[in-house]
């Protein structure tokens, strides 16, 4: 298994879209349409209740190369960005590479008992470091990659509410949103409060759920930005749209079917008779998820095929 790859196939509504595609045999250049940005809007708000203006989407080449692009629109050489570690080591280059600082807020390891725990943040330090007055950014991980951790509402407002008082803009990285336990939904950062939402960007795609990380080049339209409320953070689109688009005649519009996978579709590429024992986040028994309330982790079941999925994307 590598980072971002799931050991069974893509679902056939998928499949069958990119079939689609082939049969019509012209591969050259096209631009982004409407249908686009109106998936994603309408996959966000009726699974995640965020309300999306489809308008406010840019189309990127990716997740790393959009957040490489806000470093360096949103802040300046040798300022601070801050990200919560252990995380996805190529966060590093996006900041390092730029002539930003990667300052580190490790998150603390909790035990429960029994030799059970999680991950926590460390408040304290945390507030610290978004003080010193060279920060001025922040990359979120939402739900948290490797550590599983769904942040929950309040945890999400009370990070937002110390960005807004220290003047520091959130970049929320959501690609693994979908890859939960089915009983344990995804809060958006943006979705949280109009502070939140007011402060940050959002990095969103269908890549990671659907196992099509592999096309994000080919047929483009895999990574957006969503760009919300403050000037500053909307300004990024100068950036991120100044990066060539190069995506596929007609295929954007064809990765609707991506929105438009229903439980039945993945059923049958696992191979699962019940539609019921299938979500986005993997095959999960009513008794096999042991996530609580109060610390959802990402795509924990046992049996399954997506054991803490997040973990390695």
């Amino acid at each position: 298994m590598w980072v971002a790859d799931m050991d069974f196939r893509t679902a056939p509504a998928v499949r069958e879209a990119l079939a689609r595609r082939l049969e019509h045999g012209v591969f050259g250049y096209s631009v982004v349409p409407p249908e686009w940005n109106r998936a994603y809007a309408d996959w966000w708000g009726a699974r995640h209740s965020l309300a999306i203006d489809p308008d406010s989407l840019i189309f990127t080449t990716g997740v790393v190369p959009a957040i490489s692009s806000m470093v360096r629109k949103l802040t300046t050489p040798a300022e601070n960005v801050l990200i919560q570690t252990p995380v996805y080591n190529i966060f590093f280059n996006s900041i390092l590479n730029n002539g930003r600082r990667a300052l580190e807020a490790p998150l603390a390891y909790e035990v429960d008992g029994d030799d059970a725990g999680h991950y926590a943040i460390d408040w304290t330090d945390l507030e610290a470091k978004l003080a010193d007055p060279q920060t001025t950014l922040m990359i979120l991980r939402n739900p948290h990659n490797p550590t599983g951790m769904i942040w929950d509402r309040r945890t999400l407002a009370r990070i937002g509410a110390l960005c807004a008082e220290h003047h520091v803009t959130v970049v929320s990285d959501e690609i693994h949103c979908d890859l939960t336990d089915p009983r344990h939904g995804y809060v958006p950062f943006a979705s949280v409060n109009e502070q939140c939402a007011m402060i940050s960007a959002t990095c969103l795609a269908p890549t990671k759920a659907f196992n099509i990380a592999g096309l994000q080049q080919e047929l483009g339209g895999d990574l957006v930005v969503l760009a919300l409320g403050r000037d500053r953070a909307q300004s990024a689109a100068d950036v991120l749209l100044a990066g060539a688009v190069r995506i596929v005649d007609g295929g954007v519009v064809e990765r609707d079917a991506v929105f438009e996978v229903v439980p039945d579709d993945l059923a049958r590429s696992v191979g699962v008779e019940d539609p019921r024992m299938v979500s986005l986040g993997g095959i999960a028994e009513p008794h096999a998820a042991h996530a609580d309330a109060g610390h959802g982790h990402v795509a924990v079941a046992e049996p399954g095929v997506f054991h803490r999925m997040v973990s390695f994307g």
